[in-house]
């Protein structure tokens, strides 16, 4: 595949070269969520009978069976019931003190919510219409990317290692697998190590444990599962270490399936990290994959990171490795056997040895609208790709 065949057309390009303005103001959130709100009525008129049951799915899946149906009975005004729920919602959880999935673990910065009255319930409002709409346009009526939508069931995390050593891409080694119970050991716990959820994301549930530090031998790993992972499938796996001039970092690649087969869209490198993990970074940027090059902060990902650092975009940081990473990433979404999976978000990065480490690949199906409904121009080159009389009608 030659230079040019490895993006998604402008897209790509509108993607990586994104024109600042006033993130997260009212303006800014009433914008995304009306983009998306002409995106539900563009596809209710285009294909009626396929959303409908699309959305009769969606619903009981997102909400439960009797509020899935009420919200059903809504289904031509969608959008504004969507912002009716939001905050039936946000009253539940202010009556209850609990976390949703968004807000349970470190990844919740990348759904902290901006300021001003008008502007934070655009802005909810925008983020469960346009992950609704977008997974529609992208895989269309397919159970499969509803279900993955809310839980991983086929794309879990012993899935993606599979693909990884299918596809011949390097992958932290696993050392054991807990099942809940009994620890299945694979290879002797004699290094650092990272425990993970099976079905888990955002790094909920994760452990970074020091060998030496926080456990000293086999046995306190088991004590720590007992307590910490009782009846929860998990993963243990090496602690890879990243390469120290980069610290702590994550390459964020997105691939999108197109007819060509699949494409990159876009390329980001997650930085500033205060922990173990990607998940506690204070700052991203937006890499150009052909020169390798940080071109800008991702000040428009989430209002956490609207007043982020810019150095390594000021500074034209080089990211050695990147296009090399994202052609991995490209060959092991050719190889994923899962058709309606079409948007795939790459978790990777390098290390202290200058390999390049994939950690996860994710449905993505919260990520691809942060792409698709950031400006009309991102609308209109995303609807080239997915929707009637563009592409084939789902």
């Amino acid at each position: 595949m030659g230079s040019k065949d490895m993006y998604v057309g402008d897209w790509y390009k509108l993607c990586t070269n994104v024109s600042a303005r006033d993130w997260f103001s009212t303006h800014d959130c009433f914008y995304r969520y009306a983009l998306s709100f002409f995106m539900f009525y563009y596809m209710l008129f285009t294909t009626p009978i396929s959303l409908f049951l699309f959305t009769f799915r969606y619903n009981l899946t997102w909400y439960g069976f009797w509020p899935g149906l009420v919200m059903s009975c809504y289904f031509p005004v969608t959008p504004v019931a969507i912002i009716g729920a939001e905050m039936l919602r946000a009253l539940k959880k202010w009556a209850t003190q609990t976390k949703d999935w968004s807000t349970a673990g470190p990844g919740a910065i990348f759904f902290v919510e901006p300021e001003g009255f008008l502007a934070k319930w655009f802005w909810k409002g925008y983020l469960n219409l346009s992950m609704y709409i977008a997974i529609y346009c992208a895989c269309g009526n397919d159970p499969d990317a509803i279900q993955a939508s809310w839980e991983d069931t086929d794309t879990t995390k012993t899935f993606w290692r599979k693909l990884f050593e299918d596809s011949k891409v390097r992958y932290p080694r696993q050392l054991a697998l807990w099942d809940g119970k009994e620890l299945d050991k694979s290879h002797k716990i004699d290094c650092s190590i990272v425990i993970k959820l099976e079905d888990s994301y955002l790094g909920i549930g994760d452990s970074f444990l020091t060998f030496g530090k926080d456990f000293r031998s086999e046995r306190d790993v088991i004590d720590i599962l007992k307590r910490d992972y009782s009846g929860k499938e998990a993963l243990v796996l090496e602690f890879v270490k990243a390469d120290p001039e980069m610290g702590v970092h994550q390459l964020d690649i997105i691939t999108f399936d197109t007819p060509e087969g699949p494409k990159i869209l876009q390329c980001l490198f997650w930085t500033h990290c205060t922990g173990s993990s990607s998940h506690t970074t204070r700052g991203g940027y937006v890499v150009d994959v052909e020169t390798e090059t940080c071109v800008s902060p991702v000040s428009w990902y989430s209002p956490f990171f609207k007043t982020q650092p810019t150095e390594c975009c000021d500074n034209k940081v080089k990211i050695p490795g990147v296009k090399e990473a994202c052609q991995q990433a490209l060959r092991a979404h050719a190889n994923l056997p899962f058709k309606w999976c079409r948007m795939v978000g790459w978790d990777c990065m390098l290390t202290d040895t200058q390999e390049i480490v994939f950690f996860e690949g994710n449905f993505a199906g919260a990520r691809l609208p942060r792409r698709f409904f950031l400006s009309v121009a991102h609308m209109w080159e995303a609807m080239k790709v997915t929707v009637w009389p563009f592409a084939p009608s789902k």
